[in-house]
């Protein structure tokens, strides 16, 4: 066929929606390619979320043990510490969250809206969202509160 491509395109991800790149002309006559500046710009949340959608079961369940039970270990053999097991727990929550959230997806898609447990599930994603929020947050705040005593005295 004439005008035809042999060229396949790369399957498309419908979580991750191909950029529309627009041209414009400069000054000198060329022509380059910029950003369409109607995209939203990436939120923490988002993106934490499609990086979970795209773990393996695997990683998740190993993001959720290990962050869980080292911030466990951590706070009972060194409660001095607790400043480490927060980042820990962090990533517990996050792969809890991201378990549930894959749970929830496929009975979603194989039973329908209405499929036993769907409030325990969001109940549990809830949770680790905000537990993984405030032991982020709080480890955050207390880095800078260290580092601004620091600078105090």
């Amino acid at each position: 066929m004439i005008g035809s491509s042999s060229a396949v395109s790369p399957p498309s991800n419908p979580l991750r929606p191909a950029p529309t790149p627009t041209t414009a002309t400069t000054r000198s006559g060329d022509s380059i390619a910029v950003s369409n500046a109607s995209d939203p710009p990436r939120e923490f949340p988002t993106s934490a979320a499609q990086v979970a959608r795209r773990a393996t079961d695997g990683q998740l369940v190993i993001a959720a043990a290990s962050g869980i039970a080292t911030a466990a270990i951590v706070g009972l053999v060194r409660p001095d510490l607790w400043l480490l097991a927060l980042p820990l727990l962090s990533v517990g929550s996050f792969g809890i969250w991201g378990i549930a959230e894959r749970t929830s997806a496929e009975r979603l898609a194989r039973m329908g809206p209405d499929f036993g447990g769907r409030r325990a599930l969001a109940g549990v994603r809830l949770t680790a969202a905000v537990i993984g929020t405030l032991s982020g947050t709080l480890a955050l705040l207390a880095i800078v509160a260290r580092m601004v005593g620091t600078w105090k005295s």
